[in-house]
């Protein structure tokens, strides 16, 4: 057994709907219903969050994280496609493809293809042509757009932005261009720097302006959902000190790695 916790609205009707499932696997972390921002977005439109306690994690002790590493790694997948399975079974969701957030970085391309490959059998008649996989990024501009291109040439998928793309309906097209002819896009792995639905002003962000409505109509899978990447930020490292000097009232026992903030004005002196 797997245990999940599953999260929707209190005034929501016992329904299907569409659903985002949530799992890490590895490393010994416990996953605990936590808030992430994107997550209340999610649930606003009417989504279903699940969030499952996969093998490899640190929820049931040693025994449960042993059984999810090295040659049994396998078994974190297992338990997603379980916890996918009782969803549909149990009539929480549909059997269209549930948007995933990749229990691990060994699990991504599987994740992803797995997830395309479903969608394009859904799909209408041009699923011949096989599952199509794009890794969407903010440009050249992002600080880590040479950790997309890596992840791009890793997976075998074309590197876009967002202007390379388009909504048709309740699906999502590659526009034709440098990253190939025209088609339709059954999978994106988000690393965009916006990770929220709406803005500061409540209007939809531009990528969920492109992503959320074929997300929803479960025509895409999207891999990194929106609220992912919340606090796992490496600038984070240059403010340790000082938030546990606030949050704590005390100082650090040991210093932290020294690391500078490069918007600091004060740090560039």
């Amino acid at each position: 057994q797997v245990p999940y916790f599953l999260i929707r609205p209190a005034n929501a009707p016992a329904a299907q709907a569409p659903t985002l499932l949530y799992g890490y696997g590895g490393f010994k972390i416990p996953v605990l219903a936590d808030y992430r921002p994107g997550w209340s977005g999610w649930l606003a439109a009417g989504g279903v969050l699940v969030i499952a306690n996969l093998r490899g994690g640190g929820e049931y002790g040693s025994d449960w994280y042993d059984d999810g590493r090295l040659d049994n790694k396998q078994h974190v997948f297992d338990d997603v496609i379980a916890v996918a399975e009782h969803l549909v079974e149990t009539g929480v969701t549909t059997p269209a493809p549930i948007p995933l957030e990749p229990a691990t970085v060994a699990a991504l391309p599987a994740t992803l293809w797995d997830a395309a490959a479903a969608i394009g059998r859904g799909a209408a008649a041009d699923a011949s042509a096989g599952p199509n996989v794009v890794v969407l990024t903010s440009g050249p501009g992002s600080s880590a757009f040479l950790e997309h291109a890596t992840a791009a040439r890793w997976l075998a998928a074309p590197l876009v932005t967002l202007e390379q793309l388009q909504r048709r309906g309740d699906e999502l097209w590659l526009r034709a261009g440098e990253a190939g002819p025209a088609c339709r896009v059954d999978a994106v792995y988000r690393r965009t720097d916006t990770d929220l639905l709406r803005d500061e002003h409540g209007a939809l962000t531009a990528v969920a302006e492109l992503l959320l409505v074929p997300w929803l109509a479960g025509r895409l899978a999207v891999v990194n959902g929106f609220g992912t990447g919340v606090a796992d930020d490496k600038l984070v490292h240059a403010y340790i000190e000082e938030m546990i000097r606030f949050y704590l009232c005390e100082g650090p026992l040991m210093r932290s790695v020294e690391t500078i903030d490069l918007n600091d004005p004060v740090a560039l002196e």
